[in-house]
């Protein structure tokens, strides 16, 4: 059998070094602190709560740097998805504040720990630009100044992007915005994290967590951690059965780098105002070339029926505006969770007890999100006040947006809607080899994936965690559930919660076609079936 792969494509940053290995754990631990989730949000968490004191222990699912931090873009900034215009209507004017003042405290501490901690990782300061996609977006442009300068933030209205290959027409500038490697200040949170006396450990699933006090995490392997507290960092709680994921929703980002002549781009961020918006940035690649790194056409997981036409949006896209693009070197894509109020679900979990806490709901912006949760829960750990506690409270209810929550929950139950497909089973024998199809097998839907070698493996197309039934992703070669995100590789194996269950395999599978009886006239296998 071929390697089991956690995700087809391979960030940039993936390929720019190799992975570190970290041994899973071996043992049954004891900790003050177990945090779930290596990725920025965990390590950030476990790197704050060890300069208190606390015995801090961090597992990790995958490899170490092959989560979602090490999929971003990295554009750190308190330019956010939600609008500030939105956010102030929405939620009132010091709220807007807060959450502005969140990002600039964010900001700024992740600029300490680079410093403090020696963190090479390409940090720089860069200015962002949100710029309009159409005139018609111009008022956005001009309605986000005005909220952005009431509440403090230092703004300019600018005629255009500063980039030469096309004028962008107005644009906001958000001035000492920042870039960076997200898997080196990864790796370089892990060196301090170890010279600290913390413990992180990789390939180590968690299969669930007993709430009780002390708590119980216990791993797939077998082994558990007894902690006085619990930190899910895990990007899609796992914990929570229904709860939390009723306030977010799961969506795919696709994200290209191409080649541009060194010094055609400048060292900017920039974001447009279309739905689903495009942004785009710059890294160092070669003495005579820069990396245009451009990214775009989100979409809700599993909702998509051909996820690579995305990659070619986001390239004709680029290459309109950017015609010096040579060729593409990286294609990848991620995952963003947006809460319904586009403010992140930080804090203590809902509906468990007080010594549960939880960073997910990004947003879009999750470096900054999850270095504010990081440092929220470190005071509520510490028992200090800390001014953004109910703002991101995890539990809250914004009644404003009561119909987003109906139209996103009712989106997501209409997904239920696949457990009545009636797609009669394919011949396999004649899909391509690295193709995933969904069937129906008498009263089952079965998912068979055909691997490089034409062997074939069947499993339940019924999401574990709420029922979904998942559908093919042919850009990561993964099942990816509809309904609430969990997503699976192509042998069933999970690879995103909040299902923390693979997929059950079928232990007796159908026997190999002998007729054509069952072929579809026009068989299409990599739609989303």
């Amino acid at each position: 059998m071929e390697s089991i792969h956690s995700n087809e494509t391979n960030s940039l940053w993936h390929r720019q070094k190799e992975s570190v290995y970290l041994p899973p754990l071996d043992r049954d631990i004891n900790a003050d602190i177990c945090i779930i989730g290596g990725g920025i949000a965990g390590l950030t968490t476990a790197y704050l709560l060890l300069q208190e004191g606390f015995n801090v222990v961090v597992v990790e699912k995958s490899t170490f740097c092959k989560g979602q931090s090490g999929r971003s873009t990295a554009h750190l900034t308190v330019a956010l998805d939600e609008r500030y215009s939105d956010i102030e209507e929405l939620h009132g004017p010091n709220t807007a504040r807060l959450v502005a003042q969140s990002h600039l405290e964010s900001l700024a501490l992740i600029k300490k720990i680079i410093t403090d901690e020696k963190i090479e990782c390409d940090f720089h300061p860069v200015t962002g630009y949100l710029f309009a996609a159409y005139d018609e977006d111009l008022k956005i442009l001009h309605d986000e100044y005005h909220a952005a300068r009431r509440i403090g933030l230092d703004v300019k209205l600018m005629e255009s992007v500063p980039v030469k290959s096309f004028r962008s027409g107005p644009a906001l500038a958000f001035t000492e915005q920042y870039e960076m490697n997200p898997l080196l200040y990864l790796r370089g949170l892990a060196e301090a994290i170890f010279k600290k006396g913390g413990k992180i450990f990789s390939e180590t699933e968690v299969t669930h967590v007993r709430s009780e006090e002390p708590a119980l995490v216990f791993t797939r392997q077998g082994f558990r951690v007894t902690a006085d507290s619990v930190v899910m960092a895990t990007h899609s709680p796992i914990n929570d059965l229904f709860g939390l994921h009723t306030k977010q929703a799961p969506f795919r980002t696709y994200v290209l780098g191409l080649e541009v002549p060194k010094g055609t781009v400048p060292h900017i961020l920039a974001w447009d105002t279309s739905s689903p918006y495009h942004y785009f940035r710059i890294s160092e690649h070669t003495p005579s070339h820069d990396m245009l790194i451009v990214g775009g056409e989100d979409h809700k997981t599993g909702q998509e029926d051909h996820p690579e036409l995305c990659f070619a949006r986001v390239e004709a896209w680029a290459r309109l505006r950017f015609p010096m693009s040579k060729k593409v070197i990286h294609r990848w894509s991620g995952q963003i969770l947006t809460s319904l109020d586009g403010l992140a679900l930080l804090g203590r979990s809902p509906y468990e007890p007080r010594h549960i806490y939880v960073i997910t709901g990004d947003s879009g912006n999750g470096i900054t999100n999850c270095t504010i949760g990081a440092k929220l829960i470190t005071d509520q750990i510490m028992q200090r006040d800390n001014p953004y506690e109910k703002i991101y409270d995890p539990s809250r209810i914004t009644l404003r947006r009561f119909e987003e929550f109906i139209r996103t929950n009712s989106n997501a139950m209409a997904q239920y809607s696949h457990w009545f497909l009636s797609k009669p089973k394919p011949l396999l024998s004649k899909i391509p080899n690295e193709t995933g199809v969904v069937y129906r097998e008498g009263f089952k839907l079965v998912a068979a994936y055909k691997n490089t070698s034409g062997q074939i493996s069947y499993m339940s197309a019924v999401c574990p965690h709420l029922g979904g039934i998942v559908q093919w992703n042919s850009v990561e070669k993964s099942w990816d559930c509809p309904c609430h995100g969990s997503r699976f590789n192509c042998y069933g194996e999970t690879l995103e919660g909040p299902s923390t269950d693979g997929l059950k395999k079928i232990s007796n599978p159908p026997a190999p076609e002998d007729s054509k009886d069952n072929e579809p006239s026009t068989p299409n296998p990599t739609a989303s079936l």
